[in-house]
């Protein structure tokens, strides 16, 4: 077993519980220990040695030792909380606590041991959590400090082995934590460590297991006493699911499984999605992401916003100058920015060209664009009314619109004119219609009539 030991104070593994730490730990986790605080019993304690009260709680195998269930209903003056006989101690949760000698001068150690509701999974980490005190230190019990408490999880239950008539030893194993500092606290401590189950462990044991030559007693007398009150105990399955739970159409999604190095699967909408220590996918849709380890589980519904979708409409056309106001119905939690960075939900602009407008609904981006084509009224000019010569042509041109009709019967911006009479144009364009019109007049060639000529006969005399 790996172990990561983290001794704190009420405060911090207050905070740590609430997911200041680790925020992403379920306070719901299973707890493999039944009756963590002991509350639950088949009678109240009125003696000494009576730890069986409180089932699945017992001592050490064989049942020979006695450490103490204290309980605040109790009538037993040596058991009553909170004034007891090693000194004054009040639970740290609940009504009732438990006690043990964890260091005599003699060799005679006690432990408390429990069967846990459901064995641990090899390649999962469990997080082992409890709190302990020596109480209020009046008794000369409880005057003295030492080290090598310690938590030992195991497959069957330790036996402890009596040496004489009235010693009992302690249990010679390595147990997966131990305390290494001196413990002389008269206020509760909380004691987190993190494990990982190299075996299907079902027993957990609580006590000193180190013989008195290894364990450190301060102050060091011929007859030293060290005496532990505990509650609180719990022992889950650590499993932390990292990860966002909204996420956009499109988004690639990472998720993470701590602590790394377990033995993880993955699935997406209960299909199978791989296996190690991360995962990532592209969200199309809602989904429900699962991370599964030998000993839990968590899960993660990721959801996301509906798409935004501004519309500015069709294009427009603006005519003479006018100004374009462009609205947005605006959607839920929406941010609304227009191309020269101002926000809201309307943007005014004469200018042509593209106009895009962004939105972000929760982080979820969303656009539109429209173009805006800007021009003046049509106007038509066909000039002034003109005179021709016979057979001279006139060509006329008008601007080019979205349309255009001669009274010639054309269509396009030119028409060539070789007749006479009223010629009109017309164009049309986004704008509205304009039409002109001309009289052509045509000239024939001038006629020159000239007067007829009249002989003159010269009369000739010959005179003779």
């Amino acid at each position: 077993v790996r172990y990561r030991p983290f001794w704190l104070d009420r405060t911090a593994l207050l905070c740590l519980l609430l997911g200041f730490i680790f925020p992403n730990l379920s306070l719901m986790a299973q707890n493999l220990v039944d009756n963590p605080s002991f509350e639950t019993n088949t009678n109240i304690p009125v003696v000494g040695g009576q730890m069986f009260l409180a089932p699945p709680w017992n001592e050490a195998f064989p049942t020979i030792t006695t450490p103490d269930y204290f309980h605040s209903a109790s009538t037993g003056l040596s058991v009553a909380l909170p004034n007891t006989f090693i000194g004054q101690v009040n639970p740290d949760h609940g009504q009732a606590v438990a006690g043990m000698y964890t260091f005599i001068t003699n060799g005679y150690r006690e432990y408390i041991r429990t069967k846990l509701n459901t064995p641990m999974q090899v390649g999962q980490m469990y997080r082992l959590t409890f709190s302990i005190t020596k109480g209020d230190q009046s008794s000369a019990l409880a005057a003295n400090a030492c080290d090598g408490f310690g938590a030992l999880l195991s497959t069957y239950p330790p036996y402890q082995q009596q040496y004489g008539p009235f010693y009992i030893n302690n249990i010679p194993v390595a147990p997966q934590w131990e305390m290494t500092q001196m413990f002389s606290s008269s206020l509760w401590v909380t004691f987190q460590v993190d494990l990982w189950a190299d075996s299907t462990y079902e027993y957990l044991t609580f006590g000193n297991f180190k013989d008195n030559a290894n364990t450190n007693v301060d102050p060091a007398s011929a007859f030293s006493v060290e005496y532990l009150f505990i509650d609180s105990v719990a022992l889950t399955p650590v499993l932390e699911l990292s990860g966002p739970a909204k996420a956009c159409i499109g988004d690639t999604l990472s998720y993470g499984a701590y602590p790394p190095g377990g033995a993880y699967s993955w699935t997406v909408n209960g299909i199978p999605a791989g296996s190690g220590d991360s995962l990532s996918f592209v969200m199309t849709d809602t989904v429900e992401v699962e991370l599964i380890g030998p000993g839990a589980s968590r899960t993660r519904t990721v959801v996301f916003p509906p798409d935004p979708a501004p519309d500015l409409g069709p294009d427009l056309l603006l005519c003479d100058g006018d100004l374009a106001t462009l609205s947005i119905i605006p959607g839920h939690d929406w941010t609304v920015t227009w191309p020269n960075g101002s926000q809201g939900l309307q943007f005014q602009t004469a200018d042509s060209g593209w106009v895009q407008v962004q939105v972000d609904s929760l982080g979820c981006p969303g656009l539109d664009s429209i173009y805006i084509e800007t021009q003046n009224s049509p106007q038509i000019d066909l000039g002034p009314d003109t005179m021709l010569c016979d057979g001279e042509l006139l060509t006329l041109s008008i601007p080019r619109g979205t349309s255009h009709a001669w009274s010639t019967g054309g269509t396009d911006t030119v028409a060539v004119i070789s007749s006479p009479g009223f010629v009109w144009a017309e164009m049309t364009n986004g704008c509205g219609t304009d039409r002109d019109s001309v009289e052509l007049t045509y000239l024939s060639p001038p006629f020159l009539m000239l007067p007829a000529v009249i002989p003159r006969f010269v009369k000739q005399i010959v005179y003779s």
